[in-house]
């Protein structure tokens, strides 16, 4: 069996807590056969503000790739991708700006991109999914469905090799606040993605 991981963030990523030579040492000890570490790369920037954003510093992520492949390419196949995101501006979402999106992807040549939405879409006026509030049913329901509607124009537009965590939703309702909300109710909309 060939093992391999595509979605793995060092802390070129604000919420890595390895470097890519580390994730690379620990991919080896789980043996697995290949590691692609998928950094984000968002088309805002974070904060109060969020800006779009325009460019995006690949010198620390080429610098530690590289140390990971002079420390462990000869043990595993390592490659270099990015999880293309959004933040909580509707210019910001790819799918909406295809220029500022190919911008910030522009350098280095990536081996493998992961199209992700981490926001509850524009009804909620594109709010983080891990600071959505305890809520009833409808409300979840809700949340799920404006999530979905950009997933869906995500995959429409289609510039990525693999959707990220279709469920994201699920996890936050779901380990968070103790629910067991499921797609059942969005069935349409996750087959129109497909």
């Amino acid at each position: 069996m060939y093992l391999a991981d595509y979605h793995v963030h060092s802390t070129c990523s604000q919420d890595g807590r390895q470097t890519m030579a580390q994730a690379a040492q620990a991919a080896v000890a789980a043996g697995l056969d290949e590691l692609c570490l998928t950094d984000h790369v968002d088309t805002v920037y974070w904060g109060p503000e969020q800006k779009p954003r325009w460019d995006f510093d690949w010198d620390a992520g080429r610098r530690q790739f590289r140390q990971a492949q002079e420390q462990w390419g000869h043990r595993i196949t390592l490659r270099l991708g990015a999880e293309l995101g959004e933040a909580a501006m509707e210019f910001g979402v790819p799918h909406t700006n295809p220029a500022l999106a190919e911008q910030v992807l522009s350098l280095p040549q990536l081996d493998f991109v992961i199209g992700s939405v981490h926001m509850a879409g524009k009804k909620f006026h594109h709010k983080d999914l891990y600071y959505i509030e305890k809520a009833d049913e409808a409300y979840y329901d809700s949340i799920i469905d404006s999530y979905l509607e950009d997933v869906l124009a995500l995959a429409r537009w289609g510039e990525f090799q693999v959707l990220g965590h279709l469920t994201l939703p699920l996890r936050y309702i779901n380990e968070n606040y103790g629910e067991h909300m499921t797609f059942a109710h969005h069935m349409d909309q996750v087959e129109e993605i497909f």
